[in-house]
């Protein structure tokens, strides 16, 4: 009787945690990139960020947890594709949201100098692995900035090893602001 029970008991487990990763998502890079060239249809895909819910309601009107976008190129167009955590909901292209163009701004932070006359943004990597994209600092920077009306709570931020660096837009053109929340 105890060994039948044991048995089921771990039968019982194997079934769960075989359920349990076919209901969510395990983010791989090889599977997602694979996933967007192939049946969405990016010629490269440059990276994916995992995005809090506060976000991802701002990009999709709904609020969803530890979801991604993979973001990248398309018929030489920059895309966002929101990849839901949940595998019963199937990615979709962000369409009614303004797509930064990351290589200009990449170019234009590298260009950033200090008073002095130093280069404030180094990233030596060439890599996306200090970017995130998120809403949460716009408060913050609204109020140190009160005369900009930004085109969305949307901010692209850059970390390095030695600061970090806020992106957002007022009418189309691409605003910096450091750690301080100071424009530059």
């Amino acid at each position: 009787m105890k060994k039948s029970s044991l048995l089921l008991f771990r039968f019982l487990i194997i079934l769960l945690l075989t359920s349990c990763s076919a209901i969510r998502r395990d983010y791989d890079d090889m599977e997602l990139e694979d996933m967007a060239t192939s049946q969405y249809g990016f010629t490269q895909m440059l990276f994916f960020k995992i995005v809090d819910s506060d976000t991802a309601k701002e990009l999709t009107g709904t609020s969803y947890t530890n979801s991604g976008v993979i973001y990248g190129l398309k018929d030489g167009n920059y895309e966002m594709l929101f990849v839901p955590r949940k595998t019963a909901e199937d990615p979709f292209f962000i369409t009614n949201y303004f797509i930064y163009d990351i290589e200009e701004i990449t170019n234009m932070l590298n260009s950033l100098k200090d008073d002095s006359d130093h280069v404030l943004y180094n990233n030596p990597s060439g890599d996306y692995g200090g970017l995130s994209i998120s809403v949460s600092p716009y408060q913050s920077i609204h109020t140190a900035n009160p005369n900009i009306v930004f085109d969305s709570p949307l901010f692209y931020i850059f970390t390095t090893d030695d600061a970090v660096f806020y992106v957002g837009m007022e009418a189309g053109e691409y605003l910096f602001f450091d750690m301080n929340f100071e424009m530059k």
